[in-house]
């Protein structure tokens, strides 16, 4: 088994796309989408199973499968959402049935399953957890199910970084669904190992068994070769296992990790606080800061320079007769605390739209789970699409929605003004009718 294991990390992703080892033969060339989806999703359901097994090997060996398949499904999602008929049940762009897009059904259910067991044996359990209620597990069994449940989130985070921002938007609802972000952070925090200090070098990403405490930088033939020692130890694998999953949602959902933090009672959230300044805050800035520096962003009417000793994104933008300049700071416990966007200089904008512009980013920095340059390009596009021609919604005074990347579509008969429908929506839960907000006739 562990032959079989070693030797899938070296076969291409289109082995795994189809019906192949099942069936033993070739899909052709002209099967259609369907058929392929089909196929793929097949494969990920069964290879998901197999993460629940209780031997090491065949968990290595299911991982690297469907590592290599989730960059297919999320581009056959990302298709999904651009097709014609995926907004036929929804009011706006980028608003299309939740139901359509979402995270992989296989990789939930396995989490859910074994999120259940962990959170009830281990005594952390605050009832949000459906399903019927576990049997006495031996310690190897409960050992296997926290290696499944941290691997299907490093599959689940997977998703979220091959995805494009609109799906991410889905995405990030899936994962909030059933309370499961808050079930994933509490059960983390709980298996990961008393002394936090000696983790500090399982969130340095890929590296060496040796200098990972003797534990493996998954998705990589690290992890095989250590599932190989017996004298390695799979409690020590699930302590480096759930930082590194932390790690990773920080750096992937930093908006859904902020709102679970600030919704946590006051012991929590200092705990959480202390370990994230410490250990993940100082390497996950230094990564984004010089992530942003490498890759260079161009643009006709946006310049983005770093300042790596202040922790500092500086963002000017050009157009016409119109300069604006804005600092981004990174706090010390980057990204549980948002950003600080500062004033710099402005040029030919009056006071109240410069406040409203600066509010705009301030938004599309905290609600959005990507990176800072993510939301810089997302502030910028509004911009665009502002002097272009199109109308800020009346309510959150934006083209673009902070939270769904939508545009203003619903138009009030009486005045003409376009709102977001999901600005729209809470106005008429909060206000209790349905009246235009800025004329107050009837919707």
């Amino acid at each position: 088994m562990g032959a079989v294991s070693q030797a899938i990390i070296h076969c291409p992703a289109q082995c795994f796309e189809g019906n192949l080892i099942r069936r033993n033969q070739v899909v052709a060339e002209a099967a259609s989408e369907e058929s392929h989806a089909a196929g793929l999703h097949e494969n990920m359901k069964k290879y998901s199973s197999l993460l629940l097994s209780e031997s090491l090997c065949v968990q290595a060996g299911a991982f690297e499968c469907l590592k290599k398949l989730v960059p297919s499904v999320v581009r056959l999602d990302m298709i999904a959402l651009q097709s014609p008929d995926s907004s036929s049940n929804s009011s706006g762009p980028g608003e299309m049935d939740v139901a359509k897009v979402s995270l992989p059904e296989s990789l939930l259910a396995v989490g859910s399953n074994a999120a259940l067991l962990i959170a009830d044996l281990l005594g952390v359990s605050d009832g949000s957890e459906s399903g019927p209620r576990p049997q006495e597990l031996s310690q190897l069994q409960l050992e296997s199910r926290c290696v499944a449940y941290c691997l299907c989130w490093l599959l689940i985070l997977d998703c979220f970084q091959n995805a494009n921002h609109e799906l991410r938007v889905h995405y990030s609802r899936s994962a909030k669904a059933e309370g499961r972000l808050s079930s994933l952070m509490r059960l983390l925090f709980a298996l990961m190992p008393d002394s936090l200090k000696s983790s500090q070098s399982a969130l340095q990403g890929d590296c060496s068994p040796s200098s990972w405490n003797n534990l493996p930088a998954t998705g990589h033939t690290n992890f095989w070769q250590w599932s190989q020692q017996e004298t390695n130890k799979v409690a020590d694998l699930v302590e480096g296992l759930s930082c590194r999953v932390y790690f990773r949602c920080l750096r992937q959902l930093p908006a859904l990790v902020r709102q679970w933090y600030s919704s946590t009672d006051k012991k929590t959230s200092m705990a959480v606080e202390k370990f994230t300044s410490q250990f993940i805050s100082p390497l996950l800035t230094q990564r984004e800061l010089s992530a942003i520096q490498e890759c260079k962003y161009r643009s006709d009417n946006m310049q983005i320079r770093v300042r790596l000793s202040a922790r500092e994104v500086v963002a000017t933008y050009t157009i016409s007769d119109v300069s604006m300049e804005l600092i981004v700071a990174l706090t010390p416990s980057h990204p549980l605390s948002p950003v600080k966007v500062e004033c710099g200089r402005r040029v030919g904008v009056p006071q109240a739209q410069w406040r409203n512009w600066m509010l705009q980013l301030t938004t599309f920095l905290s609600h959005q789970n990507g990176t800072i340059l993510d939301g810089l390009v997302l502030w910028k596009d509004n911009l665009d699409k502002k002097f272009s021609g199109l109308d800020d919604c009346m309510i959150c005074f934006s083209v673009i929605h902070g939270s769904n990347c939508s545009i203003p579509t619903l138009q009030c008969k009486t005045c003409k003004k376009k709102f977001h429908s999901a600005c729209l929506y809470k106005w008429f839960s909060t206000s209790n009718v349905s009246s235009c907000p800025l004329c107050r006739n009837l919707f």
